[in-house]
């Protein structure tokens, strides 16, 4: 089985959470941090709430190397939703699935000929694994970043965008976790 396969077959197998996940306030990473601490209205825009929680089989057997993780803008309520699907490889967590809900920006599928599907995303989508596997392991390879994208039903809610995730990612139990904390005084 060539690890493109392997990647399909645990994207698509039914699983359950593996521990119940609390979300937790991270600091700016990657692109994010080179807003930094500059002014205080860039660093906020940038503070994210974040949970990991492995995964497991429908009997409750954790499967080794495969993981949630949601992340969540603090000081923006439903925008920029993103959950990752993640499996260990060569030693190193690899996003080998990605919806994204409420994106600031349209994505620009740029192999969208190739695959035959629409050029660019308005709205919230999802980098599936099936899909972004029609372009080989490199695909997968951070500087790739899963390139296309195919447009899903936009959420009216977080519950709603969990239900999707559950439905997606074939992950039971989704439905339970809470919101992020957001802090209400800003809605």
């Amino acid at each position: 089985m060539s690890i493109l396969d392997d990647w399909i077959e645990r994207a698509e197998t039914p699983k359950t959470l593996g521990d119940w996940p609390a979300w937790e306030a991270i600091a700016p990473r990657g692109r994010d941090a080179k807003h930094g601490p500059e002014t205080r209205l860039a660093s906020m825009r940038c503070e994210k709430y974040e949970f990991v929680v492995p995964l497991a089989t429908a009997s409750s057997l954790l499967i080794q190397g495969l993981r949630l993780r949601m992340l969540a803008p603090s000081q923006r309520k439903n925008e920029d939703l993103v959950a990752n699907l993640e499996s260990l490889y060569q030693g190193k967590f690899r996003c080998i699935a990605r919806i994204e809900f409420w994106p600031e920006s349209p994505h620009f599928n740029k192999h969208w000929k190739r695959l035959g599907i629409q050029a660019n995303v308005q709205g919230s989508h999802v980098h599936s694994t099936r899909l972004n596997s029609r372009l080989g392991e490199d695909a997968f390879l951070p500087f790739e970043n899963l390139p296309c994208a195919e447009p899903i039903d936009e959420p009216t809610s977080f519950r709603e965008a969990v239900n999707k995730i559950e439905t997606i990612y074939n992950i039971s139990g989704l439905k339970e976790i809470e919101a992020p904390p957001w802090n209400d005084q800003l809605f």
